[in-house]
């Protein structure tokens, strides 16, 4: 089972999908519906705070975003489903600072990880600087994601 992190824009284009009708947001569901049922969530104080901001900042409360939302909610509370670290380490990288958060929760969690961003900078920023390959995590955008994860479909 792969670790996932999403990057909080990620999440809320997914929680926004079922009141709009963009590609991009209904690719991010897919995503976070496939972490859901299939995915080890990376959890830290940060992380978790970006995500309920998002939930909170979100427009869009019809049935399906709700139970996608509890559902989330309940992660934390199966032990096999994510992996919390009360405390990670700052990695040293000329990345935009709204982004470590998301990066050291990636780096902490290492091999096996996935970091979902639509943010292209990022992206490149990470690569650049041989981040993930010094971690052991993969970053990808919703698109990767979508690959990746139809992969593990297949090989299941």
């Amino acid at each position: 089972m792969l670790n996932w992190i999403l990057d909080e824009n990620v999440l809320q284009l997914a929680f926004e999908a079922p009141c709009g009708n963009e590609a991009a947001q209904s690719a991010a569901a897919r995503v976070l519906d496939f972490v859901q049922m299939r995915g080890r969530w990376v959890f830290t104080p940060d992380v978790s705070e970006h995500y309920l901001s998002k939930w909170r900042a979100s427009t869009c409360r019809t049935p399906l975003t709700v139970r996608r939302f509890k559902s989330f909610m309940e992660s934390p509370w199966d032990s096999e489903r994510h992996l919390l670290y009360r405390t990670v380490e700052p990695v040293d990288g000329r990345f935009h600072d709204d982004d470590d958060f998301i990066v050291s929760a990636a780096a902490a969690a290492g091999a096996g990880s996935i970091l979902v961003t639509e943010d292209g900078r990022l992206r490149r920023k990470l690569a650049e600087l041989g981040i993930p390959a010094g971690y052991g995590f993969e970053v990808v955008d919703v698109a990767g994601a979508l690959a990746l994860q139809a992969k593990l479909e297949v090989a299941e």
